[in-house]
């Protein structure tokens, strides 16, 4: 089923030019299709390959070797007819000894051999083949929470800079009727025409302000089509609003993939430590083979088999283990310190989080305030200019500051939602199933 939800999407995308996209759509259809999860899964797929290929060192190996050798060497000779089982007493001759006419020799060659005692190698190798598997599995929840949280600030962007379209228009609006106003007064003898003209620098000024609010809002619909995978020339209607009504994320233990990556890559650390010790100490195996041996291809031939133990100790490499044991000591060291200064980082992040969000809530709250004080402030400010009491100047500042109480309250409902969502991925809960993003 989850697999059939990105699909559904998808297959929508594709067939309509317009379609409702809520933010909890937006975020699902980015982590499940954008080509950096896909790559991060693969990475996973690969890593679980490790473990069977690390746990074939228990396993019997199996050689086969076919090789074809033409000689007169006089050694050659005398070797390959007794492994051909073709030896007569002609061969005694000491003429053929030292003058042997060239001979063919077709070897088949089957070996196996059995690990019996390693000391532990192929354990401790499926051990880091297993952390390896294990980082790969926490960096897939990695790529999947910054995905969530870029595509989720790529959604309320376009929700901001769509939202800001209307301020702008209606500003405009506002602007062509004091203009109108302005030319009123000046025909009827009451102001000159500066008053009239500086009216229409003010609504150019807000003309390029709405053409910079579009090409906003066309840049922030890309980067947010771009994550979830839209074909190109598809719009959305995005139907989450701005303003949140989700509580934030409760406070707890953070779950950052970071500190699970950082521990993980303390444990393959420790475990090449142990590999590395293990240096010094033998292994033990089991040891048959089968060879036939063949004047031609598939006649004349002898066949022998064997079948031995080995052991095989290696107590001086030249220094090499110890530089191994050192590198792996230091790797561990290094890892430590990695594992602290991300448990710090983290610590940080979750306090900042934290108190952006408090701020972002009373700056919403102060926003809110402050548009009924602006919108009373531009009535008496328009009445008093209408009535010849007020100067054009006090008119184009209650409305600039009108627009700028309008587009702050955005930014401050913008904010709070963007709080709430860096909140979430502080302490690592950002998923596509996040009460945040309803």
């Amino acid at each position: 089923m989850s697999i059939l939800i990105p699909l559904f999407f998808g297959f929508m995308l594709e067939q309509a030019s317009v379609e409702d996209l809520s933010l909890r759509q937006a975020v699902k259809l980015a982590v499940s299709t954008h080509p950096s999860a896909d790559s991060a899964r693969s990475a996973l797929r690969a890593a679980a390959e490790r473990i069977p290929e690390a746990k074939a060192g228990l396993r019997p190996r199996v050689d086969y070797q076919e090789n074809w050798v033409r000689s007169s060497n006089p050694v050659f000779v005398f070797g390959s007819l007794l492994t051909q089982r073709q030896f007569t007493a002609s061969n005694f001759g000491l003429y053929s000894l030292n003058r042997p006419d060239f001979l063919n020799n077709f070897q088949s060659l089957i070996s196996a051999e059995q690990p019996i005692w390693d000391a532990g190698r192929t354990q401790k190798a499926i051990e880091i083949a297993e952390s390896q598997r294990q980082s790969a599995a926490v960096s897939v929840r990695q790529v999947e929470l910054a995905l969530a949280s870029r595509t989720a600030r790529a959604y309320l962007d376009a929700l901001l800079t769509a939202a800001a379209i209307p301020v702008a228009e209606q500003a405009i609006e506002s602007a062509q009727a004091d203009l109108r106003q302005a030319e009123a007064v000046r025909d009827a003898g009451r102001s000159t025409a500066a008053d009239a003209l500086s009216m229409r620098v003010h609504l150019a000024a807000m003309r390029e302000q709405l053409v910079m609010r579009r090409a906003e809002a066309r840049i922030a619909r890309s980067v947010l089509s771009e994550l979830v995978g839209a074909p190109e020339k598809t719009t959305f209607t995005l139907t989450t609003p701005l303003e949140s009504s989700a509580k934030p994320t409760p406070e707890g233990t953070s779950e950052r993939p970071e500190l699970e990556l950082k521990r993980l890559e303390l444990n393959a650390a420790r475990s090449h430590v142990a590999l590395a010790k293990l240096a010094w100490m033998p292994q033990v195996g089991l040891r048959v083979g089968f060879e036939a041996d063949r004047q031609r291809f598939v006649t004349r031939a002898g066949s022998n088999w064997m079948a031995g133990v080995t052991l095989r100790w290696t107590p001086y490499q030249g220094g090499a283990d110890r530089a191994r044991l050192r590198m792996s000591q230091a790797m561990v060291a290094s890892a430590q310190a990695d594992e602290k200064t991300t448990q710090q980082r983290v610590r940080l992040e979750v306090v900042e989080a934290e108190t952006f969000l408090e701020a972002s809530l009373a700056r919403a709250e102060t926003a809110q305030s402050a548009i009924a004080s602006a919108e009373e402030s531009l009535r008496i400010t328009k009445d008093r200019y209408d009535a010849g009491l007020g100067n054009l100047t006090d008119l184009l500042r209650t409305e600039t500051a009108m627009t700028e109480s309008k587009l702050r309250l955005l930014a401050a409902r913008h904010g709070m939602r963007v709080a709430q969502l860096n909140h979430a991925a502080a302490l690592g809960k950002l998923s596509p199933d996040s009460e945040v993003l309803q």
